[in-house]
């Protein structure tokens, strides 16, 4: 059964004694570390005890730069026990795009007010540089110099459970700054219950027997949420295996599910259409999967379906696929699909969604993908751009309230009177239908056009890499203009470039007035690995961005950003 505790302290207390469920942490190579929750909650009491002895008080602010799972987990929760408020961040990604990670870094320093950093010794030399950025940041160590310090100091007591509050702020949550500057979404312990109990116990009807296993970074809300909070509402065990490990080689992921007889597992669309192309390798059996979770991105039906398509012989059951959506601000999940629904998907007329804003069903039309009904506890709704109430297959802003929707941004707006999600949807028969954002909707000879479709249509082409495509608009003499810039990899750039062309008119309609083609690396994303639109638009308004193309492969390891 499901708890009922009142804050996410009070759960982890009662999860202090359990030696059934566990955290078990790959390391990529064969090797694994494995705590029960007994263990891992002591070894995080230590580390809360530790924080205090250093100098934090109750509310303060820790920074959080941990890419090991095991010191993610323990540093987080041990700052929840103490009730010092953890900022999980993003560690450097790649030498490439080090100056673009280190401005970001030392932004959300100085917006939380970080009084002290956690972070892996071998991050030394890159987060050095950051404390002069960050005048409220007093000091960085990491989780092992920070046992070894409270052990000289002698034991802390920590606050009693009900020292805490519901309403208290249980951690910043930053936003990947897909369309803006990262914002710290605050989350509070009820918040944390809330959504913890709707997708564990309401959404996948979890119980103790459940293993959920995650290769997505733990900094960003799906990992953070959906694996290192959730599990605890149903004493659910957790298994991580690094982010690089599924980047190095897609099927390890599912080696892994595999060997550890996972139940549930959650990644964004990309990953699914990566590993299917990279097809069977060998024999394995998914038959212990129930739940195949996609979100965090558009999802795209034919991706999911040729997954299934692709390892069905392996076990996988296609009706285990499950679409939903969520973000930051509303802690993470939204809606969920009924278990074992499967994938639904319908076709809507292209002209009635850019000309009238409506999903008229099309047997030709654009392909749209169910993402469930809402969550219990969430009331959603559809307006315009007045904010009026929009009906059944009428599209606009995705607007929430609930119990899981944060108070608001660290020093930012306010949802108190409901959040407004910048995300473009429509309601059919009970279903949330997501059809794009708000900020990113492109505005050609009047009609409404959704970049995604742009940019899936363009990363199907033979030579582009898919997910790294980026469509927008430049000022025209008589409208907007559509520019598309993708990374690709060709002998003949011209031919490509007119290929891209041809396809963009003839399936969408529209003359595409440049196409700009780039090496691996160029597109600008995020670190949680969503695409830098406006960015992108600025840096070619700029003249920074070069037609450039590689003729090698594609990069396999750490080169690759969660795209």
């Amino acid at each position: 059964m499901p708890s009922h505790a009142p804050t996410f302290v009070h759960l982890l207390r009662e999860c202090s004694s359990d030696h059934e469920s566990f955290h078990l942490y790959l390391d990529g190579w064969g090797g694994q570390q494995r705590l029960s929750h007994a263990e891992l909650l002591n070894e995080a009491a230590r580390l809360g005890q530790g924080m205090l002895s250093a100098g934090l008080q109750r509310g303060d602010r820790v920074a959080l730069m941990l890419p090991m799972a095991r010191q993610f987990c323990s540093s987080i929760l041990g700052a929840l026990l103490a009730g010092v408020v953890p900022v999980p961040m993003s560690p450097p990604m790649t030498i490439g795009r080090m100056n673009s990670w280190s401005s970001t870094a030392a932004a959300i320093l100085r917006h939380c007010g970080a009084r002290l950093l956690l972070a892996d010794e071998e991050l030394r030399h890159a987060i050095v540089p950051l404390a002069a950025q960050a005048p409220d940041l007093e000091g960085m160590t990491s989780p092992q110099a920070l046992l070894q310090q409270a052990a000289q100091r002698g034991p802390v007591d920590l606050p009693e459970p009900n020292d805490f509050d519901s309403e208290d702020l249980a951690l910043l949550q930053y936003t990947s700054g897909s369309t803006s500057a990262p914002k710290g979404v605050r989350i509070s312990h009820r918040n944390l219950i809330a959504n913890a109990q709707a997708i564990m116990a309401d959404g996948l009807q979890a119980d103790r027997s459940d293993r959920a296993l995650s290769w997505l970074p733990l900094f960003h809300d799906m990992g953070l949420i959906g694996f290192v909070f959730a599990p605890f509402i149903t004493h659910s065990s957790a298994i991580f295996m690094p982010t690089v490990a599924f980047l190095r080689e897609p099927r390890s992921w599912l080696r892994a599910l595999c060997e550890q007889r996972a139940t549930i597992t959650f990644a964004p669309n990309f990953a699914y259409a990566l590993t299917a192309k990279r097809g069977r390798a060998e024999e394995i059996s998914l038959a212990s999967v129930r739940v195949w979770g996609c979100g965090a991105e558009p999802i795209h039906a034919p991706s999911l379906l040729e997954f299934a398509r692709t390892f069905e012989p392996s076990g996988m059951r296609g009706e285990g696929l499950f679409p939903c959506y969520g973000l930051a601000e509303a802690t993470l999940a939204v809606s969920f699909p009924m278990l074992d629904e499967g994938l639904l998907s319908e076709r809507i007329d292209a002209d009635e969604r850019e000309l009238r804003g409506c999903a008229v069903p099309a047997a030709d039309g654009i392909e749209v993908v169910a993402c469930g009904r809402p969550l219990p506890g969430y009331e959603l709704h559809i307006v315009d751009d007045q904010g009026r109430p929009r009906a059944d297959r009428q599209i606009g802003e995705i607007v929430l309230r609930g119990p899981c929707v944060s108070t608001g941004y660290h020093e930012g707006d306010s949802f108190e009177h409901g959040l407004h999600t910048g995300d473009l949807g429509y309601l059919a028969c009970g279903r949330l239908y997501v059809t794009g954002r708000k900020k990113d909707l492109l505005i050609i000879n009047g009609r409404n056009v959704d970049p995604h479709h742009v940019e899936h249509l363009v990363g199907t082409l033979p030579g582009v890499r898919q997910g790294h495509v980026v469509a927008f608009t430049r000022s025209g003499t008589a409208t907007e203009e559509l520019v598309v810039a993708a990374e690709a990899r060709t002998q003949d750039p011209k031919k490509l470039m007119q290929e891209i062309k041809r396809n963009v008119q003839a399936e969408l309609g529209i003359a595409l007035s440049d196409c700009v083609l780039l090496s691996s690396g160029q597109i600008s994303k995020t670190s949680s690995g969503k695409l830098q639109r406006a960015r992108t638009r600025q840096q070619y308004l700029e003249g920074t961005l070069s037609n450039r193309h590689a003729n090698h492969e594609y990069p396999r390891s750490s080169e690759v950003n969660m795209s």
